[in-house]
């Protein structure tokens, strides 16, 4: 496996296009990123503010990470108070 990863690496190296395209990649996200950044903008309330009013108390509420009906209160529980 060793020679076959070195034959790809001088392969990458040595190829006429392998950098022209990596250099076009980032180009072409930066520019992408601008453009998106550049479009999207904040209401006068600021962006950290629920403007569609989406956030409601339930979808707040901290929910955890494991089921909690093991832990429940109902009658006939043994789990520790």
């Amino acid at each position: 496996m060793r020679r076959e990863l070195h034959a790809e690496w001088t392969k990458t190296r040595t190829a006429p296009g392998t950098a022209w395209l990596l250099s076009a990649v980032v180009v072409l996200t930066a520019a992408a990123s601008a453009a998106v950044a550049a479009t999207v903008s904040c209401p006068a309330t600021g962006c950290d503010q629920d403007v569609a009013g989406s956030a409601s108390p339930e979808s707040r509420r901290v929910r955890r990470p494991w089921p909690s009906w093991p832990y429940s209160r109902s009658a006939g529980s043994t789990a520790p108070a």
